[in-house]
């Protein structure tokens, strides 16, 4: 092959290989999750929010009925064992990472083991718990 015909090659596959590697490094996550911020009152109207299947951020709760700020980890396990929690063993940095559905006793150990990577666990507190089983009564 005559010398100037592997140059261009060479020149074409380095090019596609850059392409491939700025595709790769600028990778976006395509959807983005609208979590509604809402109160107690929105959320008794909300029958789609309480199936307990979506993302919300309660924000009139913890203040005027709970003193979360006094909360601990060993504390809620010892009120809320049954609760169930979403447990991210290594994070959420890598979208393919699912989580571990465990009950908050059992994904508790887990948690507080040091592994030497960030963990993340997210508590499912389900509204008729928050009514009757509030960690403070």
């Amino acid at each position: 092959m005559p010398s100037h015909v592997t140059g261009v090659l060479a020149a074409a596959v380095a090019f596609i290989f850059c392409l491939l590697l700025r595709s790769a490094s600028a990778a976006k996550q395509k959807f983005k999750l609208h979590i509604p911020r809402i109160t107690v009152a929105e959320l008794q109207t909300n029958a789609t929010l309480r199936t307990g299947l979506y993302p919300y951020v309660l924000t009139d709760h913890v203040k005027s009925q709970w003193k979360a700020s006094n909360w601990t980890l060993d504390y809620l396990a010892e009120k809320i064992p049954f609760e169930w929690v979403d447990f991210y063993d290594r994070n959420m940095v890598d979208e393919s990472s699912k989580p571990y559905l465990f009950k908050f006793k059992e994904a508790l150990p887990k948690f507080q083991d040091k592994i030497g990577v960030p963990r993340y666990m997210q508590l499912r507190q389900a509204l008729s718990n928050l009514q009757t089983k509030n960690p403070d009564t």
